[in-house]
């Protein structure tokens, strides 16, 4: 399961605002907020923005790990 610490640190690394990343997943900016900040439960919300990072270049290592995914 993805953590909420993850979820930052994803949305961090690519440089994007909570805003940028609740357009991308297509979902508003307070589920945005409630999923960094532990206040929803996983979900179909959640799975959108995960799949946005993802999209992105984001890979989730491990229970606490997020890089961005080598460019070939």
């Amino acid at each position: 399961m993805i953590t909420s610490a993850q979820l930052r640190q994803a949305r961090a690394a690519l440089q994007w605002t909570m805003q940028d990343l609740a357009e991308k997943a297509n979902v508003h900016h307070n589920t945005v907020w409630r999923a960094e900040n532990s206040k929803t439960e996983p979900g179909p919300a959640v799975a959108k923005i995960v799949a946005a990072l993802e999209a992105h270049g984001v890979e989730f290592v491990g229970r606490r790990g997020v890089r961005l995914k080598r460019q070939t």
